[in-house]
């Protein structure tokens, strides 16, 4: 094989490499920044959740209609975020999770409309609030928290794989490029010899390994000259004894 097609692959090789490289690194960017996007709809839902639990227990201790209603409103914004940032949540979390969510949420909903339709006083109903709400925010945490490690799982993997493979190119673009070198100084030594041999009047073909790239046709090339030369002398020398048998 040519030196130069030789040079082509291993650039073509090293340049694979490279741009796989690139690909995951972009892939795990896109990953990072949208479970990122995740957490701060997330953090902004359960800051939502947050201000529900404190006009829950307003509700418990003034026994406040008004803020049920308060409560409703948080909800219904709460289900517009989740709907209008689904594709973003989904790509985060996936769609179980999502409907998990929407879920706790519906729950607690429902117990805030029996609120609205029993008394302050029932217990049960208390105790139903309390858990859906606790239910609901303890879910949303959840979540977040471990979208949160998984950022920064993605982040030192995605520095673990960047480093291996900076190494594993560099010492791959070393090893061709010492192969490659080698074999070129090889050849070269080859035909330093075979020059050094016909300067000093010495024609007779030298054996060396043959090669299929440009160095192995120049050390052809010279040995046909070699011959040529050998075959020129032989002619010279001929015509000098005739010319001496002659004269």
């Amino acid at each position: 094989m040519k030196i130069e097609k030789k040079l082509i692959i291993s650039t073509v090789i090293n340049g694979a490499f490279i741009v796989l490289i690139g690909i995951f690194g972009f892939q795990n960017m896109n990953m990072v920044l949208t479970k990122l996007r995740f957490v701060e709809i997330a953090d902004d839902l359960n800051a939502s959740f947050l201000e529900m639990r404190l006009s829950e227990k307003n509700y418990f201790l003034f026994h406040d209609q008004g803020t049920l209603i308060e409560i409703q409103s948080k909800i219904e914004q709460t289900r517009k975020t989740l709907k209008n940032e689904e594709s973003d949540i989904v790509r985060a979390i996936g769609v179980s999770d999502l409907r998990g969510l929407e879920t706790h949420l519906a729950a607690y909903e429902t117990a805030i409309i029996h609120a609205e339709e029993s008394s302050p006083q029932d217990s049960e109903l208390g105790a139903s609030i309390r858990a859906a709400g606790r239910s609901l925010k303890e879910y949303s945490d959840s979540i977040t928290q471990l979208e949160r490690k998984r950022v920064n799982d993605l982040i030192l993997s995605s520095k673990h794989v960047m480093l291996i493979s900076f190494w594993a190119i560099l010492i791959l673009s070393l090893v061709i490029s010492h192969y490659i070198s080698q074999k070129i100084v090889r050849s070269l030594r080859g035909i330093e010899a075979m020059t050094k041999s016909i300067s000093s009047g010495n024609f007779n073909r030298i054996e060396v390994r043959q090669t299929k790239d440009e160095l192995g046709s120049v050390v052809s090339a010279i040995n046909s000259m070699s011959e040529e030369l050998a075959h020129r002398e032989e002619q010279i020398i001929q015509s000098k004894k005739l010319a001496s048998l002659g004269s």
